[in-house]
């Protein structure tokens, strides 16, 4: 079962990376130890300022906030910029008495004038504007849905991670603990004293232990890569070669 988990595994990874299907993917290490992609104690204000100016949503919201704030100001000011024209005329007249064709003069006329559109478009256009003001508020209102969006995200993200360091720290302590305890059951077997249930209970102890140590310890990787993906962070954009340490 745990081959075929780590095939299934290895093919939906292959999948997300576009890689060729046919090759069989790895793990590079395969001891699971503690990961140290963030920063366990940063504070959390620290952290959602982190996500607030990385997150790519929120650089989307932002642009759409100012394409709509432009598109406004050009709903309300815009009509109120005239349009220019002016034209020129030349030609010539000329004339005289009876069939005279004469007296030939150039004319020349100018005209120069500023105009506003009146109506849809134009001035006094009000749907315009109040539509224009509308998916103002409305972008304004998605860019602070996408921040408490992503600030809920981080703080869920940093709670996860405290508590299940907390829970690493205590499976961590139960694990030893078994294994001493296992260790002093072996040693009163061998001068007697000891029965075998006891050693079954032991080496059970020991077991449970270091299932619930590495449940645990997945579990505690798997909420520093959702911390690391709410910050807008790669996982290379932080390195610590150093295990993080239980708040206990």
């Amino acid at each position: 079962q745990a081959l075929e988990h780590q095939r299934a595994s290895a093919a939906r990874l292959a999948q997300i990376l576009h890689l060729d299907s046919s090759v069989e993917l790895v793990p590079q290490d395969t001891d699971l130890v503690p990961l140290a992609l963030v920063e366990t104690n940063a504070p959390l204000d620290s952290l959602v300022q982190q996500a607030l100016s990385s997150r790519p949503e929120v650089k989307q919201s932002q642009a759409l906030v100012a394409a709509a704030r432009d598109a406004k100001n050009g709903a309300v000011y815009g009509p109120l910029i005239p349009s220019v024209g002016a034209q020129a005329f030349g030609g010539g007249l000329g004339g005289g008495k009876n069939d005279s064709t004469g007296n030939f003069g150039g004319s020349e006329d100018y005209f120069v004038g500023i105009g506003w559109r009146i109506g849809p478009g134009g001035l006094f256009d009000s749907g315009r504007i109040h539509a224009s003001r509308a998916r103002l508020e409305t972008a304004r209102l998605s860019e602070e849905k996408a921040r408490d969006e992503i600030t809920r995200q981080v703080v869920e993200g940093q709670t996860r991670v405290q508590s299940l360091l907390d829970q690493l720290g205590t499976t961590k302590q139960n694990l030893a603990t078994a294994s001493e305890t296992l260790r002093l059951t072996r040693e009163r077997k061998q001068f007697g004293v000891g029965v075998v249930l006891e050693d079954i209970q032991a080496q059970q102890e020991l077991t449970r232990a270091r299932s619930d140590y590495l449940n645990a310890l997945a579990e505690f990787n798997k909420a520093q890569y959702f911390l690391l993906k709410a910050l807008g962070r790669s996982a290379g954009t932080y390195e610590n070669a150093a295990a993080p340490k239980s708040n206990r």
